[in-house]
């Protein structure tokens, strides 16, 4: 009877929300990229905006990019940031992403799975996934994607356009960890080249379920008591 009883609490207590895709920025289909990269001199890492509908476990993400070399296997640092809006990112512009990440991770090596695209140098496009330990996020919080490869190779990794899909759209990039963040819009960087592709998916988590209904708890009473009268 015990057993039967914890076996009850623990399915009344906790339920399993299944992976899915939680925010998406679609790759525009042969567009060119941006430089995103920790290891190459003068070249920036790139960070992206998302904001999520509602709160979320992120678990894992994809990203779309390419390596001028041809080279289809890379190691990358995954980075969120959240945004200062009192900041002052360099050309004096107001508002920028924290100097430090709350999340950060090291992954790869990674081969990335060619998408049939090129750029329009010819380069294939290549989408990367991995997943990872889960971090919370907020739902309507502006947080900033920073996606950038670890991998020192003769040329650079790109991190291949999205097309816009907020307005004004914009990204940041910056020179190594002690540099400022640059806002890209004011340096004169089109919309077509302001939002990069990437795909966020939510972790599996057990989370509370609210089912310790009349029903349920009169279920339990009543096994207490039967315990109780047999007893006697």
């Amino acid at each position: 009877m015990r057993a039967l009883v914890c076996t009850f609490l623990l399915f009344a207590s906790a339920g399993l929300v299944q992976a899915g895709t939680i925010f998406t920025k679609p790759l525009d289909n042969g567009a060119a990229g941006i430089n995103s990269n920790m290891t190459a001199s003068g070249k920036g890492q790139c960070a992206d905006e998302f904001r999520l509908a509602e709160d979320a476990f992120l678990g894992g993400a994809a990203w779309y990019g390419f390596q001028d070399s041809g080279l289809d296997t890379s190691t990358f640092r995954i980075r969120i940031f959240l945004f200062d809006p009192n900041a002052i990112a360099e050309m004096d512009s107001l508002g920028a992403p924290e100097a430090e990440p709350f999340f950060d991770v090291a992954v790869g090596p990674l081969t990335g799975k060619d998408t049939g695209e090129t750029n329009p140098d010819g380069a294939h496009i290549l989408r990367y996934s991995t997943t990872f330990s889960s971090v919370e996020l907020a739902g309507g919080v502006e947080y900033w994607l920073m996606i950038a490869s670890t991998t020192t190779t003769e040329s650079d990794w790109g991190w291949s356009h999205s097309a816009p899909v907020d307005s004004p759209n914009t990204s940041f990039a910056r020179y190594g960890d002690d540099g400022g963040w640059r806002n890209l819009r004011d340096i004169g960087i089109p919309d077509s080249r302001l939002d990069q592709a990437f795909e966020l998916f939510a972790s599996e988590t057990v989370v509370p379920l609210p089912l310790a209904t009349p029903l349920s708890l009169g279920l339990l009473v009543g096994i207490a008591l039967l315990r109780r009268a047999r007893k006697h």
